[in-house]
């Protein structure tokens, strides 16, 4: 439905200045993460999930869930098209929003998403 409003193509980090490795590095992966951070309370809200339960397989669903729209967003929009960084991907957000639903706060998976940006575009392919 949304294909023509909006065109994305892959990004070349081989050609990064530094105001793209700002970007990469630092401003999107806060975007992301406080938008999947985001979307997991709103589901939680709305199945009536506590996020301090890990236990619970409704809030691990819903982890799962966000996940998953994660790694699809990365294949979409960032063009990543191979299994290992999508994979990579997906257990990257699960590992952030748990670390949300454990420590109670934003910091540690921001500055997860943050270093693990830097790290991919520092030594990455």
């Amino acid at each position: 439905a949304f294909n023509g409003l909006v065109k994305f193509s892959a990004v070349d980090f081989s050609q990064l200045t530094p105001i793209k490795y700002y970007l990469f590095g630092g401003l999107i992966p806060i975007v992301e993460t406080l938008t999947i951070i985001n979307l997991m309370i709103f589901l939680a809200w709305i199945f009536d999930v506590s996020i301090n339960d890990l236990k619970n397989p409704r809030l691990l669903s819903i982890i799962t869930f966000t996940s998953v729209l994660f790694m699809i967003f990365h294949l979409k929009v960032r063009g990543i098209n191979n299994n290992i960084d999508l994979i990579m991907t997906f257990i990257f957000s699960v590992v952030s929003l748990i670390l949300v639903a454990k420590t109670k706060e934003l910091e540690s998976a921001n500055e997860f998403h943050v270093s693990t940006n830097v790290l991919a575009l520092r030594f990455g392919q």
